[in-house]
């Protein structure tokens, strides 16, 4: 399946509900869904996905062959600072740069693909982007993109490593605020609160 990604608001606003619904269709687990963005040169890029969790694995750029991912963690070094639509404008026509690794361009094609359709706090900074209206600030973004696994499965939309509840959706502020604020919680409470309320 091939969705088309533009940097419209009214187009990325399209992409997210359908990146989702392909997401989490009947299709079994590790489909590939390709993120089509064609840059203002006329150019595409391909970014290629498994489901069912938005996984990012490969990408490829024009006609050249598909480049699989060896690595897709963040580093610190990957998301620092702050970008606007141009940077992510910029990081879907380099992507990895011809490397299989990730870096801070791929880092910022996975928050404005995966991170955004996961969670409605990011898609909202990332709305704001596309819109031209505000820039994102990558390592606070950074501890909400660590986070999801532990959130969603703390929900309950999250079952297992690669298996999602029927009622799945994707998480929002309140959401990390009940992870947080739990007895059970360990981490530095008040830091990802603040983070939190930042954003």
């Amino acid at each position: 399946m091939t969705i088309s990604l533009a940097l419209t608001p009214e187009a990325y606003s399209r992409f997210l509900v359908a990146f989702r619904q392909a997401n989490f269709a009947n299709v079994p687990v590790g489909s590939e869904i390709d993120v089509s963005y064609v840059d203002d040169d006329g150019l595409g890029h391909s970014y290629f996905y498994h489901t069912p969790n938005f996984e990012l694995f490969a990408y490829s750029h024009g006609n050249g062959a598909r480049i699989v991912l060896t690595d897709y963690n963040y580093k610190e070094k990957d998301l620092v600072g702050k970008a606007g639509r141009d940077d992510f404008k910029h990081a879907l026509v380099r992507g990895a740069g011809g490397g299989t690794q990730m870096n801070p361009d791929l880092a910022k094609v996975v928050a404005l693909t995966s991170e955004a359709a996961r969670s409605r706090l990011v898609e909202k900074i990332m709305r704001g982007v596309v819109g031209d209206r505000q820039v994102a600030d990558l390592p606070a973004l950074k501890k909400v993109f660590n986070d999801y696994s532990k959130v969603a499965t703390f929900c309950r939309y999250r079952l297992a490593s690669n298996s999602y509840s029927p009622t799945w959706r994707p998480i929002d502020a309140s959401d990390y605020l009940r992870y947080y604020t739990h007895k059970d919680f360990s981490g530095d409470r008040q830091k990802m609160l603040n983070n939190i309320y930042t954003l």
